[in-house]
């Protein structure tokens, strides 16, 4: 499975630099590809800077560039990774709780309300992850 990037907002994200909102900026552009079902191809490149002689990465998003140096784009890296799991994490629990006797609404239901609790769940651990880093 491809990961598929709104251009505008990860474009608008990597020139900010403001790697804060990654995982929510990715997570919403993956949903609105998906829902849409749009193909986009993003390209990477790395090179060395002309003026500086220091490594910089190339991010071409249907055409549009963006360079970042690479502590940045391992960072993006590592969002873009971790986003991509808790996606396929997300499916086995949909696909896991699916009852086919039940409707497709019902079911819905019935593993959103544990999706919220395994979002939960992980978002404690990620906090306490966090806490134990500083």
């Amino acid at each position: 499975m491809n990961l598929v990037l709104d251009r505008e907002q990860l474009v608008a994200f990597l020139e900010a630099k403001n790697f804060k909102g990654a995982m929510d900026l990715i997570r919403e552009a993956e949903r609105e590809q998906v829902e849409e079902g749009l193909h986009h191809h993003i390209f990477l490149n790395g090179i060395v800077s002309h003026r500086t002689n220091l490594p910089l990465v190339q991010i071409d998003v249907n055409g549009r560039m963006v360079l970042i140096d690479v502590a940045q784009a391992r960072q993006v890296a590592s969002d873009i990774y971790l986003a991509a799991s808790r996606a396929e994490a997300d499916a086995v629990i949909l696909k896991f709780l699916e009852d086919p006797d039940l409707s497709p609404e019902q079911n819905l239901q019935k593993s959103g309300q544990a999706m919220v609790m395994f979002r939960n769940f992980r978002a404690e651990l990620d906090e306490k992850a966090d806490s134990e880093r500083i």
